[in-house]
């Protein structure tokens, strides 16, 4: 059988002027487009180590980071996607179109260019009433014209810099922060992207955006660029689940029980010195360890930070090899016939003797001596695009 474990991930960020030790701009927050590069890149890393350090370029014509049109609206029949208006390019092709206004429209990348007006897209779908769409340079993570030699600090004591956790309905929204301070700039620039990425090479780049209106900077100026990755981990409240096991029912109850955010093996996180902490068990790249648990009557409520344990598992994984697109890694349990055999009354995603995930079934099962159990939890991840 196979548990997902999904998180819904955005990320903001601001930028402003230290001039002589004092800040004299500063522009409020604004969302930014993670790219597909940067989405790959958390399947072999973690989401922590994405805000390592910041990119600022100078082009004057940078590569915009989406295209839309309010007067133009679209319709497909299968995979074609048709325009009211000359609207595409054929550049088109390997971005990303998303549908209607905000942020719950449907995605499909584009896969060929007909003309202006009609294009060709991944997925088929019929949509006769028309409606409006955003294009959505998703494959486009480099900077034309990077600003050499610069480079950044992280602030830490103080200004933000840290991790946060608030608990609402069903899900732990973790907001993690980090200021980062420039290098002085040897000379005049004019501020126009901004790229923000696990080190300083100017490809494959975490995420990317357009600084408009440019931001001008003096020789000696410094730039501060505060940084929100915002994270919605659920549910962290017991939710229902159906059975999708084969000789036995896993139907029963799943819940985070605890993040052991920056404090365990669970997630890593942003401390209040700048610094990446904590384990990576929830990140995809790490393994963590899946177990069956003998002795379970309850979930325990939900903590951030804090640890659950207390209780009898037997534990192994496996983990699969990442797929460049798929945003999903998968971890597996395979105990033979020698082992976990009795009565089993919950499947977790552990960290050594702490659980972190857990099913807790309605109907447990008892694992003889010759039967093998298998079970996988898959952790997948999504950007969040607002048109």
């Amino acid at each position: 059988m196979i548990a997902n474990l999904h998180t819904k991930t955005a990320l903001q960020y601001k930028i402003g002027i230290l001039r002589n030790g004092e800040i004299i701009h500063e522009r409020p927050y604004r969302p930014h487009m993670i790219t597909d590069a940067g989405l790959d890149a958390v399947g072999t890393s973690s989401w922590a180590t994405m805000l390592t350090t910041c990119i600022l370029g100078t082009s004057g014509s940078p590569t915009p980071i989406r295209r839309d049109d309010v007067s133009v609206t679209f319709t497909q029949s299968g995979t074609t996607l048709t325009a009211s208006a000359p609207f595409f390019l054929a550049a088109d092709v390997g971005r990303l179109f998303k549908w209607g206004t905000g942020s719950a429209g449907v995605e499909v990348y584009i896969t060929g260019y007909t003309s202006s007006t009609v294009v060709t897209v991944a997925v088929s779908a019929t949509v006769s009433t028309p409606d409006n769409g955003t294009v959505w340079y998703v494959n486009t993570a480099a900077l034309i014209t990077p600003i050499a030699g610069l480079t950044f600090t992280r602030q830490a004591g103080g200004g933000g810099t840290g991790t946060t956790y608030v608990v609402s309905g069903n899900k732990c929204t973790v907001t993690m922060t980090c200021v980062n301070v420039s290098s002085a700039l040897a000379s005049p620039a004019t501020v126009t992207e901004i790229a923000i990425n696990q080190n300083t090479t100017n490809s494959n780049v975490f995420d990317r955006d357009l600084i408009s209106p440019p931001v001008a900077l003096l020789a000696g100026d410094q730039a501060v660029v505060t940084i929100q990755l915002i994270m919605d981990w659920s549910p962290v409240t017991p939710q229902a689940v159906a059975n999708v096991a084969t000789g036995y029912s896993s139907a029963g109850n799943i819940q985070i029980e605890s993040l052991e955010a920056g404090t365990g093996a669970g997630l890593k996180v942003i401390d209040s010195s700048g610094n990446v902490s904590g384990g990576n068990v929830f990140d995809p790249a790490s393994s963590g360890s899946i177990g069956t648990l003998a002795s379970i009557s309850a979930l325990a409520a939900f903590t951030a930070t804090g640890f659950q344990g207390g209780l009898t598992f037997t534990n192994g994984y496996s983990l699969a090899g990442y797929g460049t697109g798929t945003y999903y890694r998968d971890m597996s349990l395979t105990l033979t016939i020698s082992q976990g055999n009795g009565t089993i009354q919950g499947l977790s995603l552990n960290n050594g003797a702490r659980r972190l995930v857990t099913i807790l079934l309605t109907t447990p099962f008892t694992k003889l001596s010759t039967q093998t159990l298998s079970f996988t939890w898959r952790k997948s991840w999504a950007r969040v695009l607002t048109n």
